[in-house]
């Protein structure tokens, strides 16, 4: 009979016994791949055993489909149809809604998520058992909503890209630590990332309330001695040549193999196409090698660095990054304008007026001629503004003749002769359109000399003054100039902008960057190849500076990042997928980066990596993984000579720990049960061995069991006790109290009906299905 802890959540007493084979369960739809299969039963291999685990199988191989299958193999064999939880990055909530829908349709599925008021119409009545089987949500949500989850008791709760939580100080790790659950599941492509105290992390949550090793033994034992032999060089990929080394590695395998299961893609897809993965240097631009080396020999950045403190380091590395990526987030070309002057008070007045008239002087004769010549200067002066407002109204209102028109006047001019109305249309009809032709418009005159204007019409003057326009052409010139047409003023506009303003030379976004100057090559190369390209970068202002480069080459692309709505991205990632018109996708890795399914792209460039290199890996294999049929090519641009090409040797040495300490340690769970094909043969042996008459040699078999049993049980002791069950329940009482007032209970409905014929008649339909 079913255990009584499971009784709460059991819809009928379903008899069961660890050991069954599992079978693919009858309400999942589609067809579980070998490997799929396997991942199946271990997990329900963990759940027969009370044990939490974590599912680290490498990214695309299937993780969400087995933890469906989980889930459909507990509701149609063990008669457990939840409620489950399931906590996933934003990104992919409606992916994971959709995944239900297509392989188990005959769940309940709560997609939690929405404002404040949406959320509280989902929570209306979801304290009924059957308004629904799986929750799903994202840690965002989680988080804040952390108290209404608590109140409710979850069979399951899986943490979708669990690598989220591997921070055991962050609000995060605490809150989730605390909503009720009888089993826990990690799912995680990458469950070491930067070091072991975050593979702690997610052990200590799902062993959370057993005598778990504490953090600091845990770093005695494992994380310092192992750092160090990296750093050290006895570990080379993923080989170890110190045996002290070797030796804890193989400990600390023991004590992970009861829970964690990974596999690679080389191991169990052997159809899925090949990874290719590219090294991209590039050089600094003139500009960035400027502003590089500039930052570097400040004397703010010199004391800095000698002082130590973590926060000035990370921040001059950052502003080195910057560099590296473009200069325009270091430092930003400015558009460059005059400085416009402001009106000076001398303006308002006339030389004249400002000037001493020579003095009157009448009653001597060279007096009266210094006066006469003045009046006369006064008026020329006069006299020469006068002719100058004719000439300005004559040009005004006859039109510029040019010499071809006159030239073409004179040699058609005759004698007139008499002639008759006829003839005079006659002869209008017949008059050539050329002459029309040599009197050009203002629009004319501009599309001329365009050119002239585009090339020498560029310097922009440091300082503009007011006065000038006003000393040189008079309050008349100024009147007159603005009663010019509107179209004689709209030719002038544009050279007048470009002495007015400078904005920086559009092909300087590329040129000034070393990256981009590579990117532009590469990306002409792959789209000649027919190829599809997904861009990964840290920072969004780097997604703006690509948009801006995509438009000026005219390619067509698609952008997702933290901004993105949760209703747009699962509209962005399958348009990218199915419309092979959109060359290209350019993502954040923290937001574009997790859960999604991107085989449409062929290419990956990381513009720029990630101090945790397993946020690399995640980013790769949205492209790599179940769907792709094409070789998948990675490219990760670096600055050479940088501070970028320090970071890579760092990643490097952060993949030799996920080596030594994941990867190599062949997670196979048949290896702890007892049901792989080593054991079977051991067994065979054995029990050959006691069918001889030597007694002798039986004993001798016996014993040497006995002594490997020991030496196992000795290891375990060393850090857990591994036969101890933990049920996964936050410690402290459980509230009670509602949420909201509920909704009356509605009855009589098909769904009601249908689940109480199941439990009353489970066995019937367990034994029929068999």
């Amino acid at each position: 009979i079913i255990p009584e802890y499971l009784k709460p959540y059991a819809v009928a007493p379903v008899r069961w016994h660890p050991d069954d084979r599992i079978t693919p369960p009858l309400l999942l739809r589609g067809t579980l791949r070998p490997y799929q299969q396997s991942g199946l039963e271990w997990l329900a291999s963990l759940h027969a055993r009370n044990l939490n685990g974590i599912l680290a199988d490498e990214m695309g191989l299937g993780k969400t489909i087995e933890t469906i299958a989980l889930l459909a193999h507990l509701a149609c064999d063990r008669g457990i149809w939840g409620p489950h939880l399931i906590v996933v990055p934003t990104s992919v909530l409606l992916n994971w809604e959709m995944e239900f829908k297509k392989f188990l349709p005959g769940f309940k599925v709560l997609a939690y998520h929405g404002n404040v008021t949406r959320r509280k119409e989902l929570r209306r009545g979801w304290n009924d058992k059957f308004a629904f089987n799986v929750c799903v949500t994202s840690y965002a949500l989680a988080s804040r909503d952390a108290g209404i989850l608590k109140r409710r008791a979850w069979y399951y709760m899986v943490l979708d890209e669990a690598h989220m939580i591997k921070n055991f100080k962050s609000q995060r790790w605490n809150t989730l630590l605390m909503i009720r659950s009888f089993r826990r599941l990690l799912l995680t492509g990458t469950p070491l990332q930067n070091n072991l105290t975050e593979l702690w992390a997610l052990l200590q949550f799902i062993k959370s309330g057993t005598d778990f090793a504490s953090l600091k033994e845990f770093g005695d034992w494992f994380s310092h001695p192992l750092e160090k032999a990296i750093e050290a060089g006895a570990v080379e990929g993923g080989d170890v040549h110190d045996e002290e080394t070797r030796r804890r590695i193989l400990k600390l395998h023991t004590v992970l193999r009861p829970h964690l299961l990974r596999r690679l893609k080389r191991d169990v897809e052997k159809e899925l196409p090949s990874k290719i993965e590219h090294l991209v240097l590039c050089p600094l631009s003139k500009r960035q090698r400027f502003l590089y080396d500039e930052f570097m020999a400040r004397a703010q950045t010199q004391e800095a660095l000698r002082s130590g403190v973590y926060q000035k380091i990370a921040n001059i590395l950052m502003q080195l990054r910057k560099v590296c990526n473009h200069p325009d987030l270091f430092e930003v070309r400015p558009i460059r304008t005059s400085f416009m002057m402001e009106r000076s008070a001398v303006a308002d007045f006339e030389i004249k007026e400002l000037l001493d008239a020579p003095p009157k002087d009448l009653r001597t004769i060279a007096g009266f001629r210094r006066y006469r010549e003045f009046q006369q200067c006064v008026a020329d002066v006069a006299h020469g503004f006068h002719v100058g407002y004719i000439n300005r109204l004559r040009c005004t209102s006859t039109p510029a003749f040019g010499e071809d028109t006159l030239r073409l006047a004179r040699s058609a001019s005759s004698p007139l002769q008499p002639f008759s109305t006829l003839d005079l249309h006659r002869n209008f009809l017949d008059t050539p359109t050329i002459a029309s032709s040599c009197v050009k418009s203002y629009v004319q005159r501009e599309a001329s000399v365009s050119d002239v204007v585009d090339r020498f019409a560029f310097v922009t003057p440091a300082v503009v003054a007011r006065d000038i326009p006003r000393i040189v052409l008079g309050e008349r010139g100024i009147e007159a100039a603005s009663r010019q047409p509107l179209d004689f003023t709209a030719c002038l506009h544009r050279a007048s902008v470009k002495l007015q303003i400078a904005f920086p030379d559009p092909f300087l976004l590329q040129f000034d960057c070393g990256k981009l100057q590579r990117l532009a090559e590469l990306l002409r190369e792959r789209k000649d190849g027919g190829h599809r390209i997904l861009i990964f970068t840290q920072m969004t202002r780097i997604l703006d500076i690509l948009e801006i480069f995509l438009n000026f080459h005219g390619y067509l692309y698609l952008r997702l990042d933290g901004a993105t709505k949760i209703e747009d991205r699962q509209y962005i990632t399958e348009r990218f997928n199915v419309d092979e018109r959109v060359f290209c996708f350019i993502a954040s890795s923290r937001s574009g980066g997790v859960g999604i399914n991107l085989t449409g792209a062929d290419s990956v460039i990381f513009y720029d990596s990630d101090f945790n290199p397993q946020m690399d890996r995640q980013c790769e294999d949205r492209a790599h993984r179940i769907g792709q049929i094409r070789d998948v090519h990675i490219y990760r641009f670096v600055s050479q000579y940088t501070v970028e090409e320090a970071m890579l040797r760092k990643a490097n040495q952060k993949r030799s720990l996920d080596d030594v300490v994941i990867q190599k340690g062949q997670f196979d769970w048949r290896r702890l049960f007892g049901d792989d094909d080593g054991a079977k043969e051991n067994a065979a042996l054995t029990q050959a061995l006691g069918a001889f008459d030597d007694t002798e040699d039986a004993l001798a078999a016996a014993e040497a069991a006995k002594e490997d049993r020991y030496l196992a049980r000795a290891d375990e002791k060393d850090f857990e006790d591994v036969q101890e069950a933990h049920n996964g329940v936050a410690d402290g009482p459980a509230d009670v109290a509602d949420v909201e007032a509920e909704d009356a209970q509605e009855g009589g409905t098909i769904e009601d009906y249908m689940i109480l014929y199941v439990q009353h008649d489970s066995d019937f339909f367990r034994d029929w299905k068999t």
